[in-house]
């Protein structure tokens, strides 16, 4: 981040008399509009994310739409679904429909975020470790292609360097 001649700070620095969090929510704001810009570039119905916390535990961080959200907070809650398979096995995990997919944990999901069917779920690597998955979904049952899994990684890994500049600027706002 280059310095502004006349202040010395950032371009990225909230203006002054801002709050101390503010280079936080200017971090989830960059987020939100990247999961709506992935959502027009993927033409899924919508994206979210979803984090590693400390404990390895996967955590909601957003999505483009309430439905994502429902997911997420759904695959936290039940610590299953495709998030968690795509980042333990470290691939792409397409289902076509959750009412559909077998077991006792899709059945939950299917349950609580009943307006997504089709979640096509890509890991999110930084430095080289899946830390996250991003999820793409749809409202209707459905394949999800070669095609689709191309963009999905393309995406992921544009997600990866997002997070990695957001990383580098927030504890700057926060004075750590």
């Amino acid at each position: 981040m280059a310095d502004t001649p006349a202040t010395g700070h950032s371009r990225d620095d909230p203006p002054d008399g801002a709050p101390p969090d503010a280079g936080l929510a200017m971090a989830a704001g960059g987020v939100s509009r990247a999961l709506q810009s992935m959502t027009a570039i993927s033409q899924a119905d919508g994206v979210a994310l979803m984090l590693a916390d400390g404990h390895g535990r996967l955590r909601a961080v957003g999505g483009s739409s309430a439905e994502g959200l429902e997911l997420q907070y759904a695959e936290q809650s039940e610590q299953s679904g495709p998030a968690h398979e795509s980042v333990a096995a470290d691939r792409p995990v397409a289902v076509a429909d959750l009412r559909r997919h077998g077991g006792a944990g899709y059945e939950r999901l299917a349950r609580r975020a009943a307006s997504v069917r089709a979640v096509l779920s890509i890991p999110v690597h930084v430095e080289g470790t899946a830390t996250g998955a991003l999820n793409f979904y749809r409202r209707t049952p459905g394949r999800w292609t070669s095609d689709h899994i191309a963009v999905a990684e393309h995406l992921a890994e544009t997600a990866a360097d997002l997070l990695v500049q957001l990383a580098a600027v927030v504890p700057e706002h926060r004075g750590l």
